[in-house]
């Protein structure tokens, strides 16, 4: 047996030995307490009117970290007040209801609530989801997260999850909030699904616009593939929506997945520029990156 194929049955070894173990503090966590259902509304945005799918993901909640996904539940969508309509969750616990786009730009809150829960708790659901209407003349910036609007790109569980969350890096609220004043802001990430509320809630303590947080979901196997999964997102998002002009980053993921699609980007690590035909621009910090992108969008229509 070679090195190589030991340590492949080593590794799935263990993968089933930690699989089994979550099994069991599943089984004991269940029949010792109600456990609560999770709500996570997802963002979403469209042009005016468009046809589009609203989507949220429903866990139940485990112990500690661990959730299990809920499938085969009814679920209600709601907008200020009005039911927009039901459906049913499928794979991962996800349920998506097809709903046309308001006409007119802006921010439509959705709620999600189980139709009948069972013996099941509902955990109390923070406000966040929301449908954004984007029109194809607002130029549309995306951002990252880690490492470019917080200080640090190294981020542990605790920090996220167990306490405040990471600091801000000076200046980058302020800058964003001010482009946002004529552009829409995206967030784009790759934290799990599973912060998504956590996310949201420390973007809005931390003073930046509110605007799109789009994540995904952690797969075995996926967790090193960030470029791969920005590079679909953002594929999808051109070919709907032409004017997108800039993309902001830090990492070579990033830029990686900006080049991609021919979209000019803003990096905070100079190394990470590698020329070429789609153009980036190394800054020192937000105070740079708010000057230079403030004038290439007032100079040339987004640097394209």
């Amino acid at each position: 047996m070679s090195r190589a194929v030991f340590k492949d049955k080593i590794f799935i070894a263990g993968m089933l030995a930690y699989l089994a173990f979550v099994g069991s503090v599943w089984a004991l966590h269940f029949h010792a307490t109600i456990p609560d259902l999770k709500v996570t509304v997802f963002d979403q945005i469209s042009r005016p009117g468009e046809r589009v799918a609203v989507t949220a993901k429903i866990e139940v909640d485990g112990p500690g970290p661990f959730k299990r996904d809920k499938e085969a539940l009814a679920v209600e969508f709601a907008a200020a007040g009005a039911t927009l309509g039901t459906a049913t969750t499928a794979d991962e616990g996800i349920a998506a209801l097809e709903i046309d786009a308001p006409a007119n730009k802006g921010i439509t809150w959705l709620r999600v609530t189980p139709v009948d829960r069972g013996s099941y708790r509902l955990a109390e659901q923070p406000d966040g989801g929301a449908l954004f209407v984007v029109g194809t003349e607002t130029p549309i910036i995306v951002c990252d997260i880690d490492g470019t609007i917080t200080a640090g790109d190294e981020w542990d569980w605790d920090t996220l999850v167990r306490s405040e969350g990471p600091a801000a890096l000076p200046g980058a609220a302020d800058v964003l909030t001010l482009l946002a004043r004529s552009n829409a802001i995206v967030f784009l990430t790759a934290r799990d699904d599973g912060l998504l509320n956590r996310t949201r809630a420390w973007l809005d303590i931390k003073g930046f616009p509110r605007s799109p947080v789009l994540c995904r979901d952690w797969r075995l196997g996926s967790l090193s593939k960030t470029g791969e999964f920005k590079t679909r997102i953002l594929t999808s998002l051109m070919e709907r929506f032409p004017n997108l002009r800039w993309g902001i980053g830090n990492t070579a993921g990033d830029c990686q997945a900006y080049r991609a699609i021919g979209l000019p980007h803003v990096t905070l690590t100079e190394s990470h520029c590698e020329g070429g035909a789609v153009r980036c621009e190394p800054v020192k910090d937000w105070t740079a990156l708010g000057a230079f992108l403030e004038r290439e969008l007032a100079g040339d229509g987004g640097g394209k």
